[in-house]
């Protein structure tokens, strides 16, 4: 395959998209469609972030593997998803295949075009529809079977709750994830980090995150980094009129290859609509500061 520098992945970055989206809907008024949860995020009255409040010395990082509602554990390949799919609709340079049974033997290509591809799952999976997208550079080309048996391909949730995040990774609160918090949303994330330890990585724009000031909040992209994959979680994390209100509104699952691309994109200088520049760091970096 042919790489050049700091070149555009084939699709976008699907949480570099969701978290502007959420955040200005969220917290600016945007017309986007790309709200957070509802009920998840009733206001605490804390006046301070969540990602300020936990005490992050007593959530070391960990190498706790994902589990997708207890059925399919990580590291995932493609043949433990297909297990649970009803549904596909991923686009070639000819038909679109629905067939799930199709995507680990087609030699159709992909198509050249960023497209909205999905995955659908039985109830194993909670019958969730879930964004496909593929970490190839533009220019490069693939065969769909290329794409899912070789680790290429990526699944995201985005503009969701809370409540379908923890649900979806396994994730149960509990009152001990009550402490220092009063909102759900704040509960369940105390959760997430309770199961799976402190976060590897964090990303966000300036724009719109800046731990010099955390306890303002902010939104910013969760990454927990494992053997052979890597998943995360967009929180939104905002403080306004002295009531917090925090959610996880998207996560993404990426098999080892494909997150050897988006880390690389991730720290190669992406900028925003608003002209914030993308920031990618060690969260452990970013929790001396909070």
């Amino acid at each position: 395959m042919a790489v050049h520098p700091h070149p555009a992945l084939r699709t976008a970055l699907s949480a570099a998209l969701v978290i502007p989206l959420v955040f200005s809907a969220a917290a600016c008024g945007g017309s986007s469609n790309a709200s957070g949860s509802s009920s998840d995020s009733s206001s605490s009255g804390s006046g301070s972030s969540w990602i300020s409040t936990v005490d992050w010395s007593a959530h070391p990082a960990t190498d706790t593997d994902l589990s997708l509602y207890g059925a399919v554990n990580a590291p995932i390949a493609i043949s433990d998803l297909l297990a649970h799919t009803s549904s596909v609709n991923i686009a070639t340079d000819g038909d679109t295949i629905t067939d799930p049974s199709q995507l680990t033997t087609s030699d159709a290509q992909l198509s050249s075009n960023t497209t909205y591809d999905t995955m659908t799952f039985d109830s194993t999976l909670g019958s969730l529809s879930m964004t496909v997208g593929f970490s190839f550079y533009q220019g490069e080309t693939s065969t769909v079977a290329n794409a899912f048996n070789d680790g290429w391909w990526k699944i995201s949730l985005d503009s969701t709750s809370s409540s379908t995040i923890d649900s979806l990774i396994n994730v149960e609160p509990t009152t001990e994830d009550e402490a220092g918090v009063r909102d759900e949303g704040s509960v369940r994330l105390n959760a997430i980090i309770r199961q799976y330890g402190a976060p590897s990585c964090i990303w966000y724009f300036d724009s719109q995150f800046d731990p010099a000031k955390a306890s303002e909040g902010g939104a910013y992209d969760l990454v927990w980094e494992r053997d052979g994959y890597a998943f995360d979680v967009v929180v939104q994390d905002i403080v306004s009129d002295g009531s917090t209100v925090a959610d996880a509104a998207g996560f993404g699952y990426y098999p080892a290859n494909a997150w050897g691309r988006e880390k690389e994109q991730l720290q190669s200088g992406l900028t925003d609509s608003q002209g914030g520049n993308l920031v990618f760091k060690d969260f452990q970096d970013v929790a001396s500061q909070l």
